[in-house]
């Protein structure tokens, strides 16, 4: 039944009006961020699969998988079965599987779930033993050979203990080795470097594949690629001239929501570089000014509990009014966070009275997700339109 005409509509409800602080999510950036990932890989004929534990959000991975990803990233089993219990049919575990009750699991859902795809990590020939015996050869779980780096995270270091992991894959029955993974993501500033781990990416699918290692497969899966140096692992990856097709399949996550700080400083993206593509920062912490209790000073109602601080603290964008004005901060900037409170240092010609609102940009999206159960999604009005689970 229509509502009656003398009844007032209800009004949206504005992000104004909720209790702070609060972690706000602007709808038109983050469809914005997916749309243009998305553009990317389908110009580039490369497969997507963002990595979910970045926002941990079944309407996030959702949007990502109406835009064409291949599936979802996880980091872990548990972060797997979230997704799979959100409706996701395809799942990456960029990471190793070795824990009794993980493979417990792995097996159960390769046995009872036909059509569910997942594929895991391997990087020792222990590890091949300890999942190996669990799994029939007619449901054999597909694993990826990681390749890593010294000092970096997992991956085996060198061809040689790479040839001897697929060595040993190929003896199992209840594996299928179907390709190789790597990650670049934490090395910090160093092309070449990122170069040289994938060179031996190269050069381990095609030691493996001159030796049969992928007879039993269609196509060989090559997944590496971040949010920072995803461009360079395409221009390196995407193009080979094996015995049966590549797929080259990224995995970047903090795209998505990009970000003030962290990322739009070194994504090739980000909103001070100069190519054809940009990345808009999604998210906003505000919060209240609690106190000026000096001169140039003022303390402000969010803090490390609702704020990342681990690649940089918030960045002041604007001051909100109460009576709803909305005035820029130039120079000002949050020297430290508390668990509840941020200390602003006031520019010059900057101004904050008791009573405004602080909006301002994070640094770092996978550390501010994980801080909230909820967040309001609001179009470029700020009138709220909807909110997003996360489930850490």
């Amino acid at each position: 039944m229509p509502p009656s005409q003398d009844v007032p509509p209800v009004p949206a409800l504005a992000a104004s009006d909720l209790l702070l602080p609060a972690l706000i999510l602007r709808q038109s950036a983050l469809i914005h961020n997916i749309a243009t990932m998305a553009s990317y890989c389908r110009e580039m004929g490369i497969a997507l699969a963002p990595h979910g534990k970045t926002t941990m959000s079944p309407e996030i991975a959702g949007l990502q998988l109406s835009h064409g990803a291949w599936g979802i990233t996880v980091a872990d089993v548990r972060q797997a079965a979230v997704f799979r219990d959100a409706g996701v049919r395809r799942i990456l575990i960029a990471n190793e599987v070795t824990h009794p009750n993980s493979l417990a699991w792995l097996r159960a859902i390769r046995d009872t779930d036909h059509d569910f795809e997942i594929i895991c990590c391997v990087d020792s020939v222990t590890g091949v033993d300890l999942a190996g015996g669990l799994f029939k050869a007619e449901r054999a779980l597909d694993v990826l050979i990681e390749v890593g780096f010294d000092g970096g995270r997992g991956g085996c270091r060198n061809l040689a203990a790479a040839m001897e992991v697929a060595r040993k894959v190929a003896e199992t029955p209840g594996l299928r080795l179907v390709g190789v993974s790597a990650y670049e993501g934490i090395i910090e500033d160093n092309e070449d470097l990122v170069d040289g781990l994938l060179q031996r990416v190269r050069e381990l699918v095609q030691a493996i594949d001159d030796g049969g290692g992928f007879a039993d497969v269609p196509q060989i899966l090559v997944s590496a690629g971040g949010s920072i140096y995803f461009e360079q692992v395409v221009a390196r990856l995407r193009s080979w001239s094996q015995t049966r097709p590549v797929t080259l399949m990224i995995r970047s996550g903090g795209y998505v929501t990009h970000d003030h700080g962290f990322y739009d400083s070194r994504s090739p993206w980000g909103t001070k570089q100069t190519g054809p593509r940009k990345l808009i920062p999604a998210l906003e912490i505000w919060g209240e000014v609690l106190s000026t209790p000096e001169v140039g000073l003022a303390v402000v109602g969010f803090g490390r509990r609702h704020a990342p601080e681990d690649h940089g603290l918030p960045k002041p964008l604007l001051r909100r009014t109460s009576d709803g004005r909305q005035l820029d901060l130039p120079g000002s900037s949050i020297a430290r966070l508390n668990d509840q409170h941020a200390y602003l240092v006031l520019g010059h010609g900057s101004e904050l009275e008791v009573g405004d609102t602080v909006v301002a940009g994070i640094s770092h999206p996978c550390t501010a997700f994980d801080k909230w159960r909820s967040i309001p999604m609001v179009d470029d009005d700020y009138r709220i339109v909807g909110n997003v689970r996360t489930l850490f």
